[in-house]
């Protein structure tokens, strides 16, 4: 059980990583050519949510606990953000 819930952790992070990739580069904050962009990425993202959704069926309750343990970080996040820009950074 504990390999499968981190199989289902770097799963999510590859996906996130490979958007996040996507994101930085419509935006033109990544200027370098990425080989195979943007078909690798796309098909790496499809590939993790096709897993992610198998291990949900497979093992509801360690994704769901995984997927809270996940996104448990997200008001931590906004947290920081407007603590950032209070401060003028």
């Amino acid at each position: 059980s504990d390999n499968q819930s981190g199989c289902f952790f770097h799963l999510s992070f590859f996906g996130l990583a490979a958007a996040g990739l996507i994101k930085m580069k419509m935006q033109k904050r990544i200027t370098k050519k990425v080989i195979g962009y943007p078909v690798v990425p796309i098909l790496i993202i499809i590939f993790c949510l096709i897993l992610v959704i198998n291990t949900l069926i497979v093992q509801t309750r360690a994704t769901l606990f995984g997927l809270l343990l996940m996104f448990s970080g997200v008001p931590f996040y906004f947290w920081f953000k407007r603590q950032k820009t209070s401060m003028g950074v």
